[in-house]
């Protein structure tokens, strides 16, 4: 007996209609590939698009914060207020000397109270400041276009300042011949000269911490021999403040000589709560800041 291969009893009409089906399902396979592949294309294309628009809008949103923290006279991190300072003299009996801080809805000192018996207010005008309550009462401060006093006017005197191109004070000069030149150095003042004629003239130099005050209140604006008189130097409006906080200070004054060391206690915010004042080596003052 002779046998013969399979396919050969296949009658061939089977064979054409197996082989028409395994097109047909090749065709509608490669046809559901190609399919496939489109939608996954125009998904992945999708998906790039949504995350190229979420990223942009990160990149938006944190330049937008980055810009907000630069407006104004301060950052967010400079956004807190002193509402008091109490300095305890440990060498005069243990008198106390209290000054409270008041200030309107836009962050801007609008009273200072100092030890409950004088009050002085400012008040804010097109271009100018006024301010009532001093000893030499009313008070005019005129300010620049970028905000900063450039003339203070009282019954008794005038005095004009000037600032350089990045805003420092360089110089303050009363109708009375005083005359006070501020020296600069890594966005701190280092060097102030008092001269009144050949009649007076006093020095004070300044070391600074490498920790930035993050307050828009500058303390070393009173510490030591040289301060300002007027709050409105803690607001920013004798142009920029000093960036770091005062270590030393050193007064010459003819033959006599003044040293002052600072330290400092700051709080959970890492804002100034406590300055010690030692005057050559010896405590003197202690300052306690509060704020809003």
């Amino acid at each position: 007996m002779v046998f013969q291969p399979i396919v050969s009893i296949i009658p061939l009409v089977i064979i054409n209609s197996i082989r028409e089906k395994i097109k047909i399902l090749n065709e509608q396979c490669l046809k559901r590939f190609c399919l496939n592949k489109i939608i996954m294309y125009n998904l992945k294309e999708e998906i790039m698009k949504r995350m190229f628009v979420y990223l942009w809008v990160m990149i938006c949103s944190l330049g937008f914060t980055a810009c907000s923290d630069d407006d104004g006279n301060g950052d967010t991190e400079k956004g807190y207020k002193v509402s008091k300072i109490t300095a305890h003299f440990h060498e005069d009996e243990d008198e106390d000397e209290i000054r409270t801080y008041s200030y309107d809805s836009q962050g801007r000192m609008i009273k200072c109270v100092y030890d409950e018996n004088q009050i002085v207010t400012y008040t804010y005008k097109s271009n100018q400041i006024v301010v009532n309550g001093l000893e030499d009462g009313e008070e005019i401060w005129k300010l620049n276009d970028n905000g900063y006093i450039v003339q203070g006017e009282s019954e008794d005197e005038e005095i004009a300042y000037t600032y350089d191109n990045l805003d420092q004070l360089q110089k303050m000069e009363y109708t009375d011949g005083d005359i006070h030149i501020f020296t600069w150095r890594d966005g701190n003042i280092v060097k102030v000269v008092e001269a009144f004629g050949e009649v007076y003239e006093s020095t004070s130099e300044f070391t600074y911490s490498s920790v930035e005050n993050k307050v828009d209140f500058d303390f070393s604006s009173y510490l030591g021999d040289y301060h300002f008189y007027d709050e409105l130097y803690n607001g920013s409006y004798f142009g920029k403040p000093n960036k770091n906080l005062v270590l030393t200070c050193q007064t010459k004054e003819g033959n006599e000589t003044s040293n002052y060391r600072y330290e400092y206690s700051f709080n959970e915010n890492g804002c100034v709560e406590k300055i010690l004042q030692y005057e050559d080596d010896v405590l003197t003052v202690t300052h306690i800041v509060e704020y809003l």
